[in-house]
């Protein structure tokens, strides 16, 4: 009985710890095995994207923003928002055009969605604009591979 109670009470602070980092990037081999043990699954292969995102604001100079954060936001926060799953991140680069639109390039994952799922819902997003930390951005474009 004690020993299934430790065995318990060890997995519900792995599960608080585990849940509190939203661990970005390859999991670890502990992390994988965990969220099988809680019938969580995760994306095998992630969906490759390419955007190319405007900024709704105007007024607001690039070189007044995180722009990492500003992407992370519009495109991996307002994911999980949408699919109301976990969303790992695995890399994101970007370049700034003279007309101040931003090339994205982004390796993103979603639990429980083929990337061919993730990809589909990301492509839809042309025309739409997301909320990013301080400005709103308007998805020029999208083209995303599974």
């Amino acid at each position: 009985m004690i020993s299934n109670l430790s065995k318990l009470v060890t997995l519900v602070i792995v599960v608080a710890v585990t849940t509190s980092t939203g661990s970005t990037g390859t999991a670890s081999a502990f992390d994988l095995g965990l969220r099988g043990f809680l019938g969580l699954k995760r994306q095998g292969q992630p969906a490759t994207c390419d955007f190319v995102l405007a900024q709704s604001k105007a007024g607001t100079t690039t070189g007044d923003l995180d722009l990492i954060a500003e992407f992370s936001s519009a495109i991996g926060r307002q994911l999980a928002l949408e699919t109301r799953k976990q969303v790992f991140n695995q890399g994101r680069t970007f370049v700034e055009n003279q007309d101040g639109t931003f090339n994205v390039h982004n390796v993103i994952a979603v639990d429980g969605l083929t990337a061919q799922e993730t990809a589909s819902i990301l492509d839809a997003w042309v025309g739409q604009t997301k909320d990013g930390e301080e400005v709103d951005w308007t998805f020029q474009s999208a083209k995303c591979e599974a």
